[in-house]
Parts: structure tokens; sequence; C-alpha cells
């Protein structure tokens, strides 16, 4: 900004730090992108996801989790075949995200055992990882960074090829467009979290999605958008986990696996 007659202080000011944040914030996703690509390069160019056996299931049998001195839950079991949702239902503190988190291998099972189609999740590895999709409590964005920087990111790290333009008209129907290059922390939270769900968006081939309270912020429109995403992939064959303390239906079969 060039100083004028009419230019005050305060201008000048907001100018440069308008510039400093600029610059920035502009270098960062292009590293970022960089690193992620190099790294996922590494594990999966001239990868083909192994054949799935038939049926597709997530199993649990026998599983506990204790935390400190309090048990959480205690020899828990489920069966979830491919077609179906299963919503996890709990007061805070019942243990649902340490479900979920043991569910896609965060956490240790240490008593009982997690199988997808009928193998343990500790023999199978990077082979579930790349039939999953983790969107937990916290949306794991930086703040930093635009929607459509983030979602590019998330999508390098997935090891998910997706152009520009496929990104920028993902964010436009979700009508994210008039936002996607502003930093992710101007938006709201619902904003934020529709970003971050919209990795969801490209992952179509993957089996399982795992979910932890995905319509925490959402507007109307868009738990209406996401519950149809949601029944399109379950209806497609796939598994759907999620937890939510909204009065949200999926148009897909349910089992209600209930946490005291």
């Amino acid at each position: 900004m060039l100083a004028g007659p009419s230019t005050t202080a305060t201008e000048l000011a907001n100018s440069a730090a308008l510039s400093k944040l600029s610059n920035k914030l502009r270098p960062v996703p292009a590293a970022l992108l960089s690193r992620a690509a190099a790294g996922k390069a590494r594990r999966v160019v001239g990868y083909n996801p192994p054949l799935l056996p038939s049926p597709i299931m997530l199993e649990a049998n026998e599983i506990s989790c204790i935390r400190g001195n309090r048990d959480l839950f205690r020899h828990l079991s489920f069966r979830v075949e491919g077609g179906n949702t299963l919503r996890i239902h709990g007061a805070n503190g019942a243990g649902k995200t340490s479900l979920l988190r043991m569910i896609v291998g965060l956490s240790p099972v240490l008593q009982g055992h997690i199988s997808w189609c009928g193998q343990p999740l500790g023999k199978l590895g990077d082979d579930f990882a790349r039939h999953l999709v983790f969107v937990g409590h916290a949306n794991a964005l930086k703040a930093y960074l635009s929607p459509f920087e983030n979602l590019k990111l998330n999508l390098a790290i997935q090891g998910v090829a997706a152009n520009d333009g496929a990104v920028r008209a993902a964010l436009e129907e979700e009508g994210l467009a008039s936002v996607a290059d502003a930093p992710l922390q101007w938006l709201s939270a619902g904003q934020q979290r529709r970003v971050a769900l919209m990795r969801t968006r490209f992952a179509a081939s993957r089996k399982l999605w795992v979910l932890d309270e995905p319509f925490s912020s959402l507007d109307d429109d868009a738990i209406r958008r996401v519950s149809l995403r949601l029944a399109k992939h379950v209806a497609d064959g796939n598994v759907v986990v999620y937890t939510t303390h909204q009065n949200v239906t999926i148009d897909a079969p349910t089992k209600l696996l209930e946490l005291a």
C-alpha cells in the first residue's frame, strides 16, 4: 500500500500486518504438500490395495477399555457387515471416542481383538489403513492454512490424487467457495467441520469410514448432505461407524451399540 495524503498510520499498520500474514501463509502449503506427497510416494507408488475377503465385515470380540482405575467397557463384542452402519451411543465419558480409536488402530487393544474382513488389525498394518477414512472429534486441520490448502494436504497424506479443479469444485458444492482461500481460523466452527468432513468426498473406494460426532456444529443443510453421503457409501456395500448425540437419521441399515 502506497502512502498518500489521506493514508493514516492505522491503515499503514493494517496493510503491513496483512502483508506479513500473506507472506507467512503462502510458502507453507507448497512445502507441506511436497513433504506429504514425497512421504506418501515411498509407501504407495506401485502399490495396489489387496482384494478384501468377502464379506466386508468389522468385528470386535470381547474387547475391554480401562482408563486409570476406571472400566469404560468390558467384554464388548459386535459385528458390522458391509451395507450397514454402526451407531455408537452413550453419555460423555462412556468410552465412545476410546472405542473409535481402538477400531482405527490409534489405541492398542489390550484385551480381546478387533478384526477387519476376518483378519486381526495387528496383522493388517498399512493394508487396513488403505481401506480406512477416520474423521475424529477434532478436525485435524491447520488453522493458518485455507480450506483449499488443508484439503489438498489431507488428500496428499492419504495418497489420494485430486487436481486443483476437482478440489475447488468440491468446495463450491459444499458452499465453501467464498472462503476457500481464507485462513481456516477465520471460518465458523460449522464451516471448519465441513472442511474436515470433505475428505470423505474423495474416499468412495475406502471401505470403512469411522466418524466421531460428524454432525457437530453443522446446520440443517450440511447435516442433510453428510447424511446422504454416508447413506450412499453404505448402499455401495461399505461400512460406516459413527458416534453422535444428535437425533440424525441415516437412511441405511443401522445397528445401535449403547455404551453405559
